[in-house]
């Protein structure tokens, strides 16, 4: 059922879903403001780029966890400010860093993007 003078609701395109809301970016760029790796002023002196994460195997539940936990803590986020920008409770962001196997794809897809990370795939059998 609809609120009172809501005619529909209109789910975003699969292209919208895949952008970091403005809030997430606000947040990351904030973090990475306060930790000293923002892009230096023009004429500036270059500083350091953030630290990049290899791409490395996700074989479990476990091994998701230990990446966002890393990501978020290297942006200096609480677990708090995690879910707030993801549109997932702090309860589930505790869950993911702790490698909970029956986490809902979708959420966890969330927080990944809130903290700027891609998830791929890859064939290992070819």
């Amino acid at each position: 059922m609809l609120k009172p003078g809501v005619s529909r609701v209109e789910k975003p395109s699969p292209s919208e879903r895949s952008k970091p809301s403005a809030g997430a970016v606000a947040l990351i760029l904030s973090a990475l403001k306060s930790s000293g790796l923002e892009s230096p002023p023009a004429g500036g002196a270059a500083r350091p780029l953030p630290p990049r994460i290899e791409p490395i195997p996700l074989l479990d539940g476990a091994a998701l966890g230990n990446l966002v936990r890393t990501k978020r803590l290297a942006l200096k986020l609480t677990q708090q400010q995690l879910a707030e920008h993801a549109g997932v409770g702090r309860r589930f962001v505790s869950e993911l860093e702790a490698g909970k196997p029956t986490i809902e794809l979708g959420k966890a897809l969330a927080a990944c993007q809130a903290l700027g990370l891609t998830l791929t795939a890859q064939d290992s059998h070819g």
